[in-house]
């Protein structure tokens, strides 16, 4: 009888200890929360790292799987900027696949536009277009040279965010002894 009442109470506290464990992991009501609230706080209460997201530029185009929207829609540009704001997302890292990739071309100008106008910052990956291995080489000299000439250079035809100037972080002075005593090599006349 003993043992049964040792066991019943051991059951029992499990049990407690669980429902409690349990409602204390449901405590908020939406499902989605800020990715805000899991960003690093740096010195000076500056955020860093910044969070960034991939964008993909091909939604919408002909032959390609249908999601109900076009990557080339202004309107879905800016509530999906307005949302990832809201995320604590502050850049899209949009692929491009070239110039010769009009669709995805005309969807990263939209997006530089869009980003401009909201203050939000884009930033282009190059995905390189491998479907000519004998022209591969020329092809890509060329595409990195229009990204340059319409979206990045100081000429570009494409109006972007212009980014705040950062601070530099101070660089570490170095010390007069240098190798430190600790990690200098010792001679029976220095010892």
């Amino acid at each position: 009888m003993f043992d049964s009442k040792i066991h019943l109470r051991a059951f029992v506290l499990a049990a407690m200890v669980a429902a409690v464990l349990l409602t204390a992991g449901c405590h908020r009501t939406g499902v989605k929360s800020p990715l805000n609230a899991n960003a690093f706080v740096g010195e000076g209460g500056q955020q860093q790292p910044s969070m960034l997201a991939v964008y993909l530029p091909w939604f919408g185009q002909p032959g390609h799987i249908n999601v109900g929207y076009s990557s080339q829609d202004r309107v879905v540009m800016e509530k999906q900027i307005d949302q990832a704001k809201q995320l604590g997302i502050s850049a899209f890292v949009v692929n491009w696949y070239g110039q010769h990739h009009t669709f995805e071309d005309k969807a990263y100008t939209l997006m530089q536009q869009v980003a401009a106008e909201k203050q939000f910052k884009v930033a282009i990956m190059y995905d390189e277009d491998d479907s000519d291995p004998a022209n591969e080489t020329d092809t890509i000299i060329s595409d990195l040279q229009y990204a340059y000439d319409r979206y990045i250079g100081p000429k570009a035809i494409v109006p972007r965010a212009r980014a705040r100037p950062r601070r530099r972080a101070p660089t570490p002075r170095r010390s007069k002894r240098w190798p430190p005593p600790s990690i200098r090599p010792r001679s029976r006349w220095n010892l």
